[in-house]
C-alpha cells in the first residue's frame, strides 16, 4: 500500500530518458552519404570522433547521429559556454590540456542539457552521482577522444534526409574500474518519492555496472513499449580490440569532497554508521552439554525432577510410618472402647462428640448471654419425653449429652454467628427475603436503561490514555484520518486452470483467463451503486439486483451509516482516494493496462502491440504505469510467491493470488457514503463475486474498513442460542444433582424428590445477579462488551451452582431432629465462611483485573466482580430462602413445580412444620426458637463453635443421586487410595513433572491475539485473514512524525532531518535509511519518503524546470503542463526561482520555505519535473487555513507544526512480527528523539492494537502477584493459620503455572483476555482448596486420618458443585472432536479458545490439584488441628416450657463459691477454659431455677476473660 499515497508521477520512463540523452550523440548536419566506407570508424586514436552531428531522423521522428570518423571540432563563443555549463568536468579537463575541440555541436549541447535535467530529478539528491551521470553522457557525446573508445558497427538510412551513414549500432568500450566507480556512486541513491532506489528508474534495477550499461544501450525497437535509444549501444565486457583504449576518466566517489552524498545515498561514506550485522542464530539446544534439542533451562528442570524422584522413597517411608502410627492409635481406641473412624463406607467417620482429646483454653473474650430458659429441649426425643411427663410431676432424671466444640479463628467465629442468625431469619421469613432481594436487584437493573454495547475495535482494546491512542489522535489531528481500505484477494485452488504449478503446489494465477475474470470482477465493482440513505444491509443476503441483471447494470444497494437528509447514489468513483484528482488509486494488476480491457487485449493506444504480464512485472516502474500515474509494484498486487530468492523463479510462474486494494477517502464528509458503498461491496462480494471466482476454480476473500465492527455487532446476537443452551444444561444438571431419590420409588416419589424448581430459582438468582451487575456498570457509565454479555452469565452460573451444591449438602448433613430454620441456620453457619472465603478471593481477583488499561477487559473485570459479589449476596439470602421453602415442600411430600399438590400417603418426614406450627398470612413462616421447642443458646454455641459437618451423615443407603454416588466414591475409593504410600509417591511425581514441564513451556508462551479468533466462525473475514497471512508479500506503512520542525537558517532542525547532500550524517532520514538496511532488527523494509528532501531538490537550480516563476512573481508550471504546454509563448518569460549560488548554504532558508513550500505542495508531477509535491505529500504536512502559508506554524512561528515521513515495514505475518515491529519503531524513534533533540514518534494503523503486548508481561506479573498476595491475606484472615494460607497459595501457584503450560500446549496466546482468565483462575481455584483445608483443620487425629476425613466430608460437594458443574454441558461437536462444552458451540472462536479451553484446563487441573495433590500435601505437611473441647449440659424438661410468653435474656455471673454447688464439677478457674466456665454458669443458672422456681435477678453484665470475672459492663451477642 506504500504507493497508494504516492504522487502520480508523470515522469519520463527509463527508455525515454536515455533515448533523448543518446540523441545528443549525433554528428553535424553537414555530413553526406558517401558510401559504406564513410561511416566506418577506421581511425581509433585521440582527437578523433566516431560520430558527429545529426544527419537525419527515424520514421518515428527520433534524430539519428551521423557516423563520421572526423577530427574533433573546436567550439567557440556561446557553444563553448554551453559546454562549460552542461559538462563542467569535461570542459575543465580539455581546457587544462590546452584543447578546445569536441565531438559535438551546439545543437547537441542544447538537447543534452535539457535531458540531463530530467535525469537529475532522480539523482540530484546525491551530487556525486548526479555529476558522474552527466559527465558520463558528456564523454559519450562530446569527448574529443571519442574514437579511441567507440566504434560504429552498423549504419542505417535516415528516413527524411536519405543519409546512409546514420548510426544503427555502436560499441563503447569502458574500463571496468570506471564502470564500477560510476555504478557504486549511484547504486544506493534513493528516490524519496517512491521510497525506492533511483537505480530502478535510471538503470532498470541493475545489480552491477554491466547490467546498467546494457539497459542504457538497448535500442527502442527491442523494448516494449518501443521507447529508448534510437540505435543500439553495446558495451562489450572484457578487454577491447587492439588499437582501442577503453574509457577510463576520473570521477569522484559518493563520499568525496564537495560532491559527497548523504549517508542515506552513500552508506559506505566515512562517518556513516554501518548497519548492524544480522544477529547470529540462537544456539540450538544447550551448548554447555552439547544437546541439540533441549535448552539449558530444560536440562536444569530435568535435573531438578530427577532430584525430586530421588526424594520420593523418603516420602514413601514417612507415609508408611504415619499409617503404622494411625493403625496403632485405632487399636488403642478399640481397646478402650472408643469409636473409631473407619476408612470405608459404612462408617460416617465419627470423630465428633467422642471422648478423648480435651480442648485447650480458648483465646480472646466472649460475653455469654444465657436465656432464663436455657435448658429447653434440643431434640425430637427430648420433646417426646417432655410430652410424656404428667402435669405437676418433676422429672428427676438427668438427660446428659456430650458435645465437642472447635476453637475456630476469631474471624470465622464472627462469620458463623452472623450466618447462623441470617439463616434463621431467612428461613423464617423467606417471602420477605425474596421480596427484598427482588427490590434490590430491580433498583440495580434500572441502570440498564443506560445500557450500550461497545463494538468499535479501537474502543474495545485501547484506552484513551495509552501511548498508541495519543499518537493516533495526534496524527489524525495533524494529517486527517488514515484512508479506509477495501481489499479483495483471489487465490487459486487445485481446481484452477493453469499451465504452471507453483512451489506451493497450487496452480499459478497469472493467466489470460484469470486476468479476464479479474476484469469482469472490476466491471461489477465499478457498476455497483450504493444508497447512503437506504437501509443498512446485513452483509449476508444476496444483492438481488446484481445477480438478476448479471452485472449489465449498476446494482443499487442500501447501506451506510446514517439516515436523514435524503439519499443519493454513490459508486466507487465517488468514494475512492484520488491522489491526482481524476483516477482512483486502485492497486491492481489491471493497472498495468490502465484498467482497460481493450489495452489488455490489443495493446495500449498508439502502440498496437499487446503488453504481456511478464513484461510489466519487470518494467512496472517505467513502461507499465497505472492509470492514475503512479507505478504498481508487483509485490502489492500479487501474492503467494516464495519470499526466498533461491526458490523464486518469476511472478508469472510462482504467484498464486491477485490482491486488489481500493483506498477509500476517509474524510468525515465522505464517511457516510464510504460506509454505504462498503456495505454494498460486502453484499456483492459475498454473493455474485464469490460465485464468479468459484466458477473459475478460484477462492475470493475480502474485507472492508467496516467489516470487523459489523461482524462484532452481528456476533452480539449470534450466540444467544449458546447462552440459552448453557442455562438449560445447567438447570437440568442442578435438578438432578440437588435431588436424592429413594430406592425402588415410584413416579410420585420422583416428582417429590426432584428439585427442578429450586434449580430454576437458583438460575433466576444468577440471572438477577448478572442483570444487577450490568445495571450498576451502566449506572457508572461503563459500556458493555460482547465478552460481558456472553461470558459473565455463564461464569456467574458456574460459581452460583457451586454455592447451591455446598449449601444443599450442608443442609442434608444437619440433624433431622432440629427444626428447619435451625438446620438452615446451622448449615449456613457451617459453610458460609468457606463460601465467603472463595467469593472474596474471586471478587478481589476480578477487581484486580480492572487495573488493566484496556476498556473492554477493564469493564469486563469490574462487571464480573460485581456479578460474583451480587451472586454471593443473593446465594446467602435469596437462595437460602428458596432452599428453606423447597425443603419444607419436600418434607411435606409435595410435588416439585406443583407444590399445591401433595403425594398420596403420609409426609415423607416426621417434621410437618405447617401442621405442627401453623402458618398465617403476614406472620413468619416458622416460629421463633421458643415455639420451635429448641434451646437457642445451645444452638448458638453449636453454630459458633460446632463442626462444619455433623457426624450424622445422610443415609446414602436409602437414596440414590449424584451427591450420594460421589460421597460413596470419595469414601470407598478416592480417600483410601490416596492413603497408600505408593500412590502418594506417584501423585508427587506426576504433579511435580507437570509443574516442571509447565515451567519449561512458559518461555514458549506467545503473546498476541489472532484477529480470526475474535470473530464468528462463519465470518467471511476468517478466510480473508488466512489469505492475508499466506498470500500478502508487503508490509504495512509506518510514518515517522516530527513535531515543530524549525526551518529557519539559525536552527539545526533541517540538517538533523534531511538526507540530501549537506545534511547531518546521523540525521533522522539517514538513520531510517540505515535501519532499512538491517530489517532483521529494525523491521523496516525501505527508506522514508521525504517531502523535505524533495522540496529542497525541487527548489534547486540544478533542475530549473521545477521551481519557476513568472515575471510578476507568481508560480510558473513546468514546460509540459498547462498553460505552458498549450501555448509555448505563455511561459517564455518564466525563470528559475533561484539562480546558482543564490540559496544560502545551498538550501532554502525560512523565507524560501514560507514563499515556495506552498508552491511545491501545489505542483503536479510531470515528465519535465517529477518532484512536484501534489498528491504524494498533500497529507504529509499539517495544514492550517488560518496560517498565511497554509502550513500550520510556518507563517506564524517559522516551524512546521507536524510533518510525516513514510517508510514501510517488512512483511509481517505473525503476531510476534507485529509486536516486534512496534517495539523496534518505538525504540528507534525514542533514540532518534534523544539524539537529535526533536520530538519524533512512529505511527502505523496496527500500533494501536498491539501496544498492549509490549507490557503484557509486566502487567501479568503485577496482576497475578497482587492477586496472590490478596488471596493469601484473605485466607490468612479467614483461617487464622499462616501455614494453611501458605498451602493454599502454594497449590494455587502450581495450578497457575500448570494452566499457563496448558496454554502453551493448546496454542492459547498471552493477551489481556487470557490474563484476566489467569487472574480469575486464582479466584476460582480457591474453591478447590478452601473447603478442603477448612475441613482438614477441624478434623482430629493424624494428618492421614484428617485428610481422608476431609475428603469424605467435602470432597463430594467440591467435585459435584465445582467440577461437574463446569463441565455439565459436555457435548460432541461436529467433526468428531469431543469434550466440547457449551462454550465450544459458540460461533465466536474467542469463547472456545480463551474460555472453553482455559476453563477446561482450569476445571481439570483445579480438580486434580484440589482433590488429589492437596490431600497428599495435607497428609504430609498439613497444619495443626484446631483446639477442641467437650462440654455437658444438664436439662430438666418441664411441662409447659413450650408455652412460655417469651425469653428474658439475662447475663449470668458465676461466683467461685457457687461453682462448687454443681456437685463434683471441677470449677477451678485455672483448669477450665473460658467457654467451659460459661457453660457451667448456664448449668448453675438452670439448677437454681429448677430448685427454687424463682427468677434470676435483673441482668448484670459480667465479662469473662480467661475464666476471670472482670466486672466490665460490655455486652456482645454470640
Amino acid at each position: 500500500m506504500n504507493s497508494v499515497r504516492l504522487l502520480a508521477r508523470g515522469t519520463a520512463t527509463h527508455g525515454a530518458i536515455i533515448a533523448i540523452l543518446l540523441l545528443a550523440l549525433a554528428v553535424s548536419p553537414g555530413c553526406h552519404a558517401e558510401g559504406e566506407a564513410e561511416w566506418r570508424t577506421l581511425v581509433h586514436e585521440p582527437g578523433r570522433c566516431a560520430t558527429y552531428g545529426i544527419c537525419g531522423h527515424r520514421t518515428d521522428g527520433d534524430p539519428l547521429s551521423c557516423a563520421n570518423n572526423t577530427a574533433a571540432q573546436p567550439l567557440q563563443g556561446p557553444a563553448l559556454a554551453k559546454l562549460q555549463a552542461v559538462c563542467p568536468q569535461l570542459a575543465a579537463d580539455v581546457g587544462a590540456a590546452g584543447g578546445s575541440s569536441y565531438c559535438c555541436t551546439e545543437q547537441q549541447l542544447d538537447q543534452l542539457q535539457q535531458q540531463i535535467q530530467v535525469a537529475s530529478i532522480f539523482l540530484v539528491g546525491c551530487p556525486a552521482c548526479n555529476h558522474n551521470f552527466k559527465h558520463f553522457f558528456c564523454l559519450l557525446t562530446c569527448s574529443p577522444d571519442q574514437a579511441a573508445f567507440a566504434n560504429v558497427t552498423a549504419a542505417q538510412t535516415a528516413s527524411d534526409t536519405g543519409a546512409s551513414n546514420a548510426v544503427a549500432e555502436m560499441e563503447y568500450f569502458v574500463a571496468a574500474p570506471f564502470g564500477q566507480r560510476f555504478y557504486n556512486s549511484c547504486k544506493d541513491v534513493v528516490y524519496p518519492v517512491m521510497n525506492q532506489k533511483a537505480m530502478a528508474f535510471v538503470g532498470g534495477g541493475a545489480k552491477n555496472y554491466q547490467e546498467w550499461f546494457d539497459f542504457i544501450g538497448l535500442v527502442k525497437d527491442k523494448r516494449f513499449p518501443p521507447v529508448g535509444s534510437p540505435f543500439q549501444m553495446n558495451f562489450p565486457p572484457g578487454p577491447p580490440p587492439e588499437g582501442i583504449s577503453p574509457l577510463n576518466s576520473s570521477i569522484p566517489s559518493c563520499s568525496e569532497g564537495a560532491l559527497a552524498c548523504s549517508c542515506g545515498d552513500c552508506p559506505t561514506a566515512p562517518g556513516c554508521e554501518p548497519p548492524p550485522p544480522p544477529p547470529p542464530p540462537p544456539p540450538a539446544g544447550c551448548p554447555a552439554v552439547g544437546t541439540a534439542s533441549l535448552s539449558c533451562t530444560d536440562l536444569s528442570l530435568a535435573a531438578l525432577y530427577v532430584g525430586l524422584l530421588a526424594c520420593l522413597p523418603l516420602v514413601v517411608r514417612q507415609s508408611r510410618q504415619q499409617l503404622a502410627e494411625s493403625e496403632a492409635r485405632r487399636s488403642e481406641q478399640q481397646m478402650e472402647g472408643e469409636p473409631v473412624a473407619e476408612l470405608e463406607v459404612g462408617s460416617s467417620l465419627p470423630r465428633r462428640r467422642s471422648s478423648g482429646g480435651g480442648g485447650g483454653r480458648p483465646e480472646g473474650r466472649l460475653v455469654w448471654a444465657a436465656s432464663d430458659a436455657i435448658s429447653t429441649a434440643a431434640t425430637a426425643g427430648s420433646r417426646s419425653k417432655a410430652d410424656e411427663g404428667e402435669a405437676g410431676e418433676e422429672d428427676n432424671g438427668d438427660d446428659e449429652e456430650e458435645e465437642e466444640l472447635v476453637e475456630w479463628p476469631a474471624t470465622e467465629q464472627l462469620l458463623r454467628q452472623w450466618f447462623f442468625h441470617q439463616g434463621l431469619w431467612c428461613a423464617r421469613r423467606p417471602r420477605l427475603v425474596l421480596a427484598l432481594s427482588l427490590l434490590v436487584v430491580g433498583a440495580c437493573a434500572l441502570g440498564l436503561t443506560r445500557f450500550s454495547v461497545m463494538t468499535d475495535p479501537q474502543e474495545l482494546w485501547v484506552g484513551p490514555g495509552s501511548q498508541a491512542a495519543r499518537e493516533k489522535a495526534q496524527y489524525e489531528a495533524a494529517f486527517g484520518p488514515f484512508y479506509r481500505i477495501t481489499q479483495l484477494i483471489l487465490t487459486t485452488t487445485p481446481a484452477a486452470n493453469s499451465s504452471q504449478t507453483t512451489p506451493s503446489g497450487l496452480p499459478a494465477i497469472v493467466t489470460d483467463e484469470h486476468i479476464r475474470l479479474l476484469f469482469d470482477v472490476q466491471d461489477a465493482i465499478d457498476a455497483l451503486v450504493a444508497n447512503p440513505g437506504g437501509s443498512e444491509p446485513d452483509g449476508t443476503n444476496a444483492a438481488g439486483g446484481s445477480q438478476a441483471n448479471g452485472g449489465s447494470k449498476g446494482s443499487t444497494v442500501g447501506g451506510g451509516g446514517g439516515g436523514g437528509g435524503g439519499s443519493w447514489n454513490v459508486t466507487l468513483a465517488d468514494v475512492c482516494l484520488k491522489p491526482m484528482g481524476a483516477d482512483c488509486a486502485t492497486q491492481s494488476v489491471l493497472q498495468y493496462w490502465g484498467m482497460s480491457r481493450e489495452a489488455f487485449e490489443h495493446g495500449p493506444p498508439g502502440v498496437g502491440v499487446r503488453v504481456t504480464p511478464e513484461f510489466c512485472f519487470t518494467h512496472w516502474s517505467t513502461q507499465c504505469r497505472a492509470a492514475f500515474g503512479g507505478p504498481i509494484d508487483p509485490h502489492l498486487v500479487l501474492g503467494g510467491f516464495p519470499t526466498d530468492s533461491s526458490a523464486f523463479r518469476n511472478f508469472s510462474a510462482d504467484a498464486t493470488a491477485f490482491v486488489v486494494t481500493y483506498p477509500i477517502d476517509s474524510h468525515p464528509e465522505n464517511r457516510e457514503a464510504a460506509m454505504a458503498w462498503e456495505a454494498a461491496f460486502v453484499q456483492l462480494a459475498s454473493t455474485r463475486l464469490a460465485a464468479m471466482a468459484e466458477g473459475a476454480g478460484l477462492r475470493l476473500s475480502f474485507s472492508t474498513e467496516r467489516s470487523v465492527q459489523d461482524e462484532l455487532a452481528r456476533e452480539s446476537t449470534s450466540d444467544a442460542p449458546t447462552v440459552l443452551l448453557s442455562y438449560v444444561v445447567m438447570l437440568l444438571y442442578i435438578a438432578v444433582a440437588l435431588g436424592r431419590f429413594p430406592r425402588n420409588s415410584d413416579w410420585r416419589d420422583l416428582l417429590v424428590h426432584s428439585r427442578a424448581a429450586l434449580g430454576l430459582g437458583g438460575v433466576l438468582i444468577v440471572a438477577a445477579a448478572v442483570l444487577g451487575a450490568l445495571g450498576l456498570c451502566s449506572w457508572a457509565g461503563m459500556r458493555s462488551t460482547l465478552i460481558i454479555a456472553e461470558v459473565i452469565p455463564f461464569l456467574a452460573l458456574a460459581v452460583g451452582v457451586d454455592n447451591m451444591m455446598i449449601l444443599a449438602a450442608a443442609l442434608e448433613q444437619q440433624p433431622a431432629s432440629h427444626p428447619l430454620p435451625h438446620r438452615v441456620g446451622l448449615a449456613l453457619a457451617a459453610v458460609g465462611p468457606s463460601i465467603t472465603l472463595a467469593a472474596s478471593c474471586e471478587v478481589v481477583a476480578f477487581a484486580l483485573g480492572g487495573m488493566t488499561s484496556m476498556p473492554a477487559l477493564r469493564n469486563f473485570s469490574v462487571c464480573a466482580a460485581l456479578a460474583v459479589l451480587l451472586d454471593f449476596l443473593l446465594q446467602v439470602t435469596a437462595f437460602v430462602a428458596l432452599l428453606a421453602l423447597d425443603t419444607r415442600r419436600l418434607e411435606q411430600g409435595r410435588f416439585d413445580c406443583w407444590p399445591w399438590r401433595r403425594a398420596r400417603g403420609a409426609p415423607l418426614y416426621d417434621s410437618d412444620f405447617e401442621e405442627m406450627y401453623g402458618a398465617s398470612a403476614g406472620a413468619p413462616l416458622l416460629g421463633r426458637g421458643e415455639a420451635d421447642g429448641v434451646d437457642e443458646a445451645r444452638e448458638e454455641v453449636e453454630a459458633t463453635f460446632g463442626h462444619a459437618f455433623h457426624a450424622d451423615q445422610p443415609d446414602d443407603a436409602r437414596y440414590i443421586g449424584v451427591s450420594q454416588a460421589l460421597r460413596s466414591y470419595m469414601r470407598r475409593v478416592h480417600a483410601p487410595l490416596l492413603r497408600r504410600p505408593a500412590v502418594k509417591a506417584a501423585v508427587l511425581a506426576v504433579f511435580g513433572g507437570i509443574f516442571l514441564l509447565s515451567c519449561a513451556a512458559l518461555p514458549r508462551l506467545e503473546r498476541g491475539l489472532e484477529q480470526s479468533v475474535a470473530l464468528p466462525r462463519d465470518s467471511y473475514l476468517q478466510h480473508y485473514y488466512d489469505d492475508v497471512f499466506t498470500s500478502l508479500r508487503v508490509g504495512p506503512p509506518v510514518m515517522f512524525v516530527v513535531q515543530d520542525l524549525n526551518v529557519s537558517e539559525a536552527a539545526p532542525d533541517v540538517g538533523r532531518v534531511c538526507s540530501v547532500a549537506g545534511c547531518d550524517p546521523d540525521s533522522l532520514l539517514n538513520q531510517i535509511a540505515a535501519a532499512s538496511r538491517a530489517p532483521w532488527s529494525s523491521r523496516l523494509a525501505s527508506p522514508a519518503a521525504s517531502w523535505l528532501d524533495d522540496f529542497m531538490t525541487w527548489a534547486s537550480p540544478e533542475i530549473p524546470q521545477c521551481c519557476r516563476q513568472f515575471a510578476n512573481g507568481t508560480r510558473c508550471p513546468p514546460p509540459d503542463q498547462p498553460p505552458c504546454s498549450a501555448d509555448l509563448d505563455a511561459c517564455q518569460e518564466c525563470t528559475t526561482c533561484f539562480a546558482p549560488g543564490q540559496l544560502p548554504s545551498g538550501r532554502p532558508g525560512l523565507h524560501e520555505f514560507q514563499d515556495k513550500l506552498p508552491w511545491f505542495l501545489a505542483s503536479q508531477p510531470s515528465a519535465a519535473c517529477a518532484k512536484g509535491g501534489a498528491g504524494a505529500y498533500s497529507d504529509a504536512i499539517q495544514r492550517d487555513a488560518s496560517d498565511p502559508t497554509g502550513v500550520a506554524g510556518l507563517g506564524s512561528r517559522g516551524v512546521v507544526a507536524a510533518s510525516s515521513f513514510r517508510a514501510s515495514y517488512v512483511v509481517l505475518s505473525r503476531q510476534s512480527d507485529f509486536i516486534g515491529a512496534l517495539q523496534a519503531s518505538r525504540d528507534f524513534a525514542a533514540a532518534a528523539s534523544e539524539r537529535l533533540g526533536l520530538r519524533v514518534f512512529p505511527y502505523s494503523i496496527f500500533h494501536i492494537f498491539f501496544e498492549q503486548y509490549l507490557t503484557i508481561g509486566g502487567e501479568a506479573l503485577t496482576l497475578l502477584g497482587s492477586a496472590c498476595v490478596a488471596i493469601f491475606l484473605i485466607c490468612l484472615a479467614a483461617t487464622g493459620s499462616p501455614w494453611s494460607a501458605t498451602l493454599i497459595i502454594l497449590t494455587l501457584c502450581m495450578l497457575l503455572v500448570d494452566i499457563m503450560g496448558a496454554m502453551a500446549l493448546l496454542g492459547i496466546q498471552l493477551n489481556a483476555v487470557s490474563l484476566v482468565n489467569l487472574v480469575m483462575s486464582l479466584g476460582i481455584g480457591v474453591e478447590f482448596c478452601a473447603h478442603l483445608v477448612h475441613a482438614f483443620v477441624e478434623e482430629r487425629g493424624s494428618s492421614e486420618d484428617r485428610a481422608a476425613a476431609a475428603l469424605g466430608d467435602v470432597g463430594a460437594a467440591v467435585l459435584s458443585g465445582i467440577t461437574l458443574t463446569k463441565i455439565a454441558g459436555e457435548k460432541i461437536e461436529k467433526g468428531g472432536r469431543k469434550g466440547v462444552a457449551v462454550l465450544a458451540f459458540s460461533r465466536t472462536r474467542i469463547f472456545e479458545v480463551y474460555y472453553f479451553r482455559m476453563y477446561a484446563a482450569l476445571v481439570l487441573l483445579g480438580a486434580a490439584h484440589g482433590l488429589i495433590l492437596l490431600p497428599v500435601l495435607l497428609a504430609a505437611f498439613g497444619p495443626e488441628e484446631l483446639e477442641h473441647w467437650r462440654w455437658k449440659l444438664q436439662r430438666r424438661l418441664h411441662r409447659g416450657q413450650s408455652h412460655r410468653n417469651g425469653p428474658q435474656q439475662r447475663a449470668v455471673s458465676l461466683p467461685q463459691q457457687q461453682q462448687q454447688q454443681l456437685g463434683g464439677t471441677a470449677a477451678d478457674e485455672e483448669g477450665l477454659s473460658e467457654v467451659q466456665q460459661q457453660l457451667l454458669q448456664a448449668q448453675w443458672a438452670q439448677q437454681q431455677q429448677e430448685q427454687h422456681g424463682a427468677q434470676l435477678q435483673p441482668p448484670v453484665q459480667v465479662e469473662l476473660e480467661q475464666g476471670r470475672p472482670s466486672g466490665s459492663g460490655a455486652t456482645a451477642g454470640v
